[in-house]
């Protein structure tokens, strides 16, 4: 290969085989000016008239600026989306909390030339955003009255903008609060792609025989105790008058196993997902989740568990199987929100014909339910009615996990303290 340098921006190289290469070397965007044009020209003459040069080839030199066009086309997303926003917002708290989303996907997709999809901060920086802005969302519906299908707490009170709209902005301020620090503190470490590397068969083995152990106390619970935890919302009076005859140490063991299940069913998922080259357990993956959001949809229970795997299987895909577009993950995204409205819709007792999109952010689902009890726990006290509040209740994340056999104080769960609030705990 001879080498033959026209300018510090434009080289010629010959081949032997009669070809002639002529590099750009402007990286990384090999940007023209006059000044190259002119070096281009000249190296274009340089081996015109060259009878040994029977082709050339002309050459940009690597290093394109794959992270400045991702930053590039991520803002231009961003802004289609903050012009849009703006368009549909009603409050400027729903500004602040997509300007704050914005900002977290904007900086993070800059440091990492990836979108931050699954990791930690973005579940609970999604959560937050739609546990604050589905039900909200739901009020303005409603055209400033409840409606009367709201979460039945809510109509002891009268219908109040302002205050509502207060609950958003903490909810805003919470947010800003939590991505400044996560921002600061997580840099630019993220999780990168794993290889499809086999499961080994004794972690296999062992996984099986816990679920086996797992559904085996299950069904002696349901045997022994007549408790279907699968029970529908419709008969959940029932449920919990049965499990308020249990021994303590036996509810203590329940709850765990019923935690474990998830965590049994995504290690499942998992060892499903390492085989994903096999078409057979594509297919077996994929059974697996149809089987558990049709339960959810005939039962017409919880949904917490069916989601939970869902978001599972797209972070594993994600991981192990190639990175998820931010096509389908906006319409995964869409489908999972609405799915869950419209099952909220109608296991309460609505027909198909009576949903419209107003419909289903208006009844009463577990968006609005969380709002609900702090707006309750807020009107209670403001009213001076909520009585005092327990020590207990503030510090309960730093020790509800300890059996109480094991505490020198009297254990409150902050959920069962609100029922005694109420006056309806079993």
């Amino acid at each position: 290969m001879e080498q033959a340098t026209t300018s510090k921006v434009v080289s010629v190289t010959r081949e032997s085989n009669g070809v002639a290469l002529i590099h750009l070397n402007r990286p990384p965007a090999n940007s023209y000016d006059r000044g190259l044009i002119d070096d281009l020209n000249a190296a274009v003459d340089e081996i015109r008239f060259d009878e040994s040069i029977g082709a050339a080839v002309l050459m940009g030199q690597r290093g394109h600026p794959r992270r400045d066009v991702t930053v590039m086309y991520a803002t231009w997303t961003l802004a289609t989306l903050a012009i849009a926003g703006y368009g549909i917002a009603t409050a400027a708290w729903q500004l602040m909390l997509a300007c704050l989303v914005a900002v977290y996907t904007a900086v993070l997709w800059s440091r990492d030339g990836r979108l931050p999809v699954f990791e930690v901060g973005t579940l609970l920086v999604a959560a937050t955003f739609v546990y604050s802005a589905v039900p909200l969302l739901g009020f303005i519906a409603m055209g400033h009255q409840w409606a009367p299908w709201v979460d039945n707490r809510l109509l002891a009170y009268p219908f109040d903008a302002y205050e509502i709209a207060l609950f958003g902005w903490r909810d805003a301020l919470y947010l800003g609060t939590f991505i400044g620090v996560y921002l600061l503190v997580r840099r630019s470490v993220s999780a990168r792609s794993a290889p499809l590397e086999p499961v080994p068969a004794p972690l296999i083995a062992a996984i099986v025989i816990v679920v086996a152990v797992l559904y085996a106390y299950k069904i002696a619970i349901m045997v022994g105790y007549g408790i279907d935890f699968g029970t529908p919302y419709s008969s959940t009076a029932e449920l919990v008058a049965r499990v308020a005859q249990m021994p303590l140490v036996l509810l203590q063991i329940t709850v765990i196993v019923l935690a474990a299940f998830l965590v049994v069913k995504e290690a499942l998922l998992l060892v499903m997902i390492r085989k994903w080259r096999s078409l057979k357990w594509r297919f077996i993956l994929v059974a697996v989740l149809i089987v558990e959001v049709i339960a959810v949809a005939v039962r017409m229970g919880g949904r917490a568990e069916a989601v939970l795997l869902l978001l599972a299987f797209a972070a594993l895909y994600d991981r192990f199987v190639r990175p998820v577009r931010l096509k389908w993950i906006t319409i995964g995204g869409v489908l999972l929100i609405a799915g869950f409205l419209i099952q909220g819709h109608l296991r309460g007792l609505f027909t198909l014909r009576e949903l419209t999109i107003s419909n289903a952010l208006t009844t009463s689902n577990e968006f609005q339910s969380l709002f609900t009890t702090s707006y309750d726990l807020y009107q209670r006290k403001h009213l001076g009615v909520l009585g005092p509040v327990p020590w207990q209740i503030y510090a309960s994340d730093f020790y509800l996990l300890v059996p109480q056999q094991l505490l020198p104080f009297a254990k409150i769960d902050p959920a069962e303290w609100y029922l005694d609030v109420l006056g309806i705990r079993a």
